[in-house]
């Protein structure tokens, strides 16, 4: 049963839409019917659908869906193009050119990179794996925003790295975008975009300068009716230089463009939606709009304060004694690998007998990588900061934390030990900011956990 918000989104339009998707709203399950639709009702052929998304997991998700449709065949759900942004760019370049480079491994580009940096600033300052992988991320952000980070030798390393590519003819996947758009705006007319009829783009927060541009383009120059769907709460890759900003000025770019929200939540209880609503109204540039539960029960959000990294642990056990035996899934997220490895070695430490099948329940992953996923209960370790440590209070970081938050559907325990490795913290902003309640781990709150997940086994959630 389609809601009156998400009824309006399904039914074809003429022109571009711009839908802003609170977390938990139905998304995907809205932009697959709306796809059958144009399909169907518009009479759009197939494989004149363009559908991008931003990850391989994404495209496959939404491929899935269209499968299960009962409007669909599989034979038009195969036709249809569905694909990574890059990976529809890389296609395109195969057809109008004959000479595609080879796309550089993950090891090669480390390679590239550490041999442009040793170029620039010598051999004795040569760094490892992680600096490099850190030199690599930065190039994907100057790539996305033209813009530089203030090292002194940045705009040369990257010059470097460029040439080295240059010389070997290999690309790497930012290459793809860049050539991609420098096809586009040569003025050239080409076939291929003759005979798209329709694009859609997911999660269109992620989108940086370069994914932008060719999207403006392609909807421009070949009148291409754009559909986009996305929520500028949910940005969290500023590091990859993608921007909120585009979806947020997308309403003022696009020809003949409707906007629409959709602001029902139907994943997390009241109070997990009440303190991400008050989290998100901090941020200082963003599309107005609400966040509302469909869910009428409560749900379990405390902020937990502890001694340290052991209680830490002792608490996360006490929480997996109680939800192992009522078949829930489990989260446990955090804001680095760092942070999650040392509790994943400590509870395979401890629980050695139960390791197989805890392995078989709890998911553990960083609030980066929980995106797009959610589970009935969801622990968010160190939620807070070091006395004099870096500032953490900004936009980005405020989107990360609503992000980790959101994933969880009735049970989110956030965890504030008072010293880690022996420093002092003090627990995050963040947690005043959601106007959560603080407690101190008791059989108590074992007891409000216990009863909260029973109560929504008992209604099937």
């Amino acid at each position: 049963m389609w809601t009156d918000e998400q009824l309006k989104i399904i039914c074809p339009r003429d022109g571009s839409t711009c839908v802003v998707a609170a977390p938990g709203s139905g998304k995907t399950s809205v932009l697959t019917e709306h796809i059958a639709q144009v399909i169907k009702a518009r009479h759009v052929s197939p494989a004149a659908v363009l559908a991008m998304t931003f990850t391989r997991q994404g495209a496959e998700h939404m491929r899935l869906k269209l499968r299960a449709h009962p409007l669909l065949t599989d034979k038009e759900v195969e036709s249809i193009q569905i694909g990574t942004f890059h990976g529809s760019m890389f296609r395109f370049m195969m057809e109008v050119r004959s000479d595609i480079p080879v796309l550089l491994s993950r090891q090669e580009q480390l390679a590239c990179m550490r041999e442009a940096i040793e170029k620039v600033v010598g051999r004795a300052k040569a760094i490892g794996v992680y600096d490099t992988t850190c030199w690599l991320t930065r190039y994907t952000k100057y790539v996305g925003t033209g813009a530089v980070e203030g090292e002194r030798y940045e705009r040369n390393i990257y010059k470097a790295y460029n040439h080295i590519k240059r010389s070997a003819n290999r690309w790497d996947h930012d290459d793809i975008l860049a050539e991609s758009l420098e096809v586009l705006q040569s003025g050239s007319e080409l076939d291929r975009w003759s005979k798209i009829r329709y694009i859609l783009v997911d999660e269109f927060q992620d989108t940086n300068q370069p994914q932008w541009d060719i999207v403006r383009i392609l909807h421009e120059k070949y009148h291409i009716p754009v559909f986009i769907v996305g929520d500028d709460d949910q940005s969290i890759y500023a590091f990859r230089g993608a921007s909120p900003i585009f979806l947020q000025n997308a309403s003022e770019h696009l020809f003949s463009v409707e906007q629409f929200l959709l602001t029902k939540n139907f994943r997390s209880c009241l109070a997990i939606v009440r303190a991400a609503e008050h989290l998100i109204q901090h941020v200082s540039c963003r599309i107005d709009k609400p966040l509302r539960a469909v869910s009428r029960r409560e749900g379990y959000v405390r902020a937990i304060n502890i001694h340290n990294e052991i209680d830490e642990v002792d608490c996360i056990k006490d929480i997996l004694k109680i939800c192992l035996p009522l078949s829930c899934s489990i989260a446990i997220l955090a804001r680095t690998r760092r942070q999650v490895a040392r509790v994943w070695g400590a509870l395979q430490r401890e629980l050695r007998p139960l390791w197989p099948v805890l392995q078989t329940k709890v998911e553990f992953r960083t609030y980066h990588d929980s995106k797009g996923k959610e589970w009935d209960v969801v622990i968010l370790l160190d939620t807070v900061v070091e006395h004099g440590g870096v500032n953490l209070m900004n936009d980005e970081e405020r989107r990360l934390f609503y992000v980790a938050m959101t994933r969880a559907r009735t049970v989110l325990v956030c965890l504030v030990p008072r010293t880690i490795d022996g420093v002092g913290t003090v627990p995050s902003p963040f947690l005043f900011e959601s106007e959560l309640a603080f407690a101190t781990w008791s059989q108590e709150e074992v007891g409000d956990i216990q009863q909260c997940l029973m109560t929504d086994a008992c209604h099937g959630s």
